[in-house]
């Protein structure tokens, strides 16, 4: 009897520090979730939507959404597209309202996977480019861009019209019912008309698996810019606070998190016409 409860208990403490191991412990299916380092999980497709709202003289209603889609070329390369698409709705009073519907530049990506123990990398390149935004009304172009803030001010070079971005974006993390993470990305950003820009994100993170499928945890996403499309904004950086919750359910998964702004120009994010976003999502592997 005390063998067999040794042996059980000995299985409980394995099953506990190995709910991260063979997939990505990361919050939403743009940054990783949902990839598995098993045969049977070759593609997947996931979507985020966001949201926030702006009230003074009138109203403003933001709705930044992200879908996407990946695909293992061979069980270390998975090849990713991402689609933008932003959707406005405002007025200027209760009584009247118009709405703006726009997608934002196409993400089209590889990255290599790769998995050694509890550590885990996701690493590649990509293109982000969307000729159709060049010609966009003024409140198209808003719908879209309004998604940069929403997001901590991070991926411009998907939420920005009339810009071609290429990008390296990156996800490592390490540990398994405890993990450290950090995201990642360098961008070059050419405008169709000015100078070119130079991004670099960071998002360091604390990740805990409560169970074998609930993922709790809070990130911090920095955005820096050595060189910015406009000069008076050099060496800007730009810092949020994100907890995030995510729940695997059989081969799906459905992901939440709360951004918010914490400095200039888009914070801090409860005072007055600056930023905030509430995020929610999900995912389906097969």
């Amino acid at each position: 009897m005390i063998r067999s409860s040794m042996v059980g208990l000995a299985l409980v403490c394995v099953s506990s520090t190995a709910w991260g191991g063979d997939r990505f412990a990361a919050p939403t299916g743009q940054l990783g979730a949902g990839i598995a380092f098993t045969p049977e999980q070759r593609g997947r497709a996931h979507a985020e939507l966001g949201f926030f709202h702006l009230s003074d003289a009138g109203h403003l209603n933001s709705f930044p959404t992200l879908l996407g889609v990946g695909f293992k070329v061979i069980p270390a390369l998975e090849l990713e597209a991402l689609l933008p698409v932003g959707f406005l709705e405002y007025g200027g009073g209760s009584s009247s309202s118009e709405v703006a519907v726009a997608a934002g530049n196409l993400h089209l990506g590889l990255s290599y996977l790769s998995r050694e123990g509890s550590m885990r990398l996701k690493i590649g390149g990509a293109v982000e480019f969307g000729p159709w935004t060049n010609d966009y009304e003024t409140e198209s172009a808003i719908a879209i861009v309004l998604g940069h803030p929403v997001g901590g001010g991070q991926d411009i070079g998907l939420w920005t019209p009339g810009v071609l971005s290429i990008v390296a974006p990156g996800r490592f993390e390490y540990g398994d019912a405890i993990v450290f993470g950090t995201d990642f990305a360098l961008g070059v950003h050419i405008p169709d008309q000015g100078d070119t820009a130079v991004t670099v994100q960071l998002a360091p993170g604390l990740g805990v698996y409560v169970s074998d499928s609930a993922l709790l945890g809070i990130r911090v996403p920095v955005t820096i810019a050595p060189t910015s499309f406009d000069e008076e904004n050099d060496d800007a950086a730009l810092v949020a606070l994100e907890p995030y919750a995510r729940l695997t359910l059989g081969k799906g998964f459905l992901n939440a998190r709360f951004t918010m702004n914490v400095d200039e120009p888009y914070g801090f994010s409860f005072e007055e016409n600056k930023f905030w976003g509430l995020h929610v999502g999900g995912g389906v592997t097969f």
